[in-house]
């Protein structure tokens, strides 16, 4: 039932995605407005939905995974930090932070790089 649950949420969280960036399509300018929006209402929902405690749990993994992760993969990299600090575990969350943007960042210039060379 899980997988039903994320296949559903899933669906309707890439929907929304589409349609705030559809609906914030004038707020284009040098700063990615849209996409702080986005991961802003996706991190909110996933706070609402992790601390809820009443959800069965493969409701909460389609909420999570599906509507949050359809949404926005950030929310997931903000609960997971905000889980670390929570259990006490303050130099993994600030590592597992710096990594998160440094190496995505690296993996986006070596994507770059390789996605010239080939194509």
């Amino acid at each position: 039932m899980t997988w039903l649950y994320v296949t559903t949420f899933g669906i309707i969280g890439v929907s929304l995605r589409f349609l705030i960036d559809y609906l914030t399509i004038n707020l284009k300018a040098s700063f990615p407005w849209q996409t702080l929006i986005i991961n802003l209402i996706g991190c909110f929902m996933a706070g609402i939905v992790f601390k809820h405690s009443g959800l069965h749990p493969s409701l909460k993994t389609g909420l999570l995974v599906g509507l949050c992760g359809g949404l926005t993969t950030f929310s997931a990299l903000s609960l997971q930090t905000y889980a670390l600090l929570d259990s006490g575990e303050v130099v993994s969350a600030i590592g597992y932070v710096l990594a998160s943007q440094v190496l995505g960042l690296l993996a986006i210039y070596f994507g770059v790089f390789f996605g010239k060379m080939v194509f």
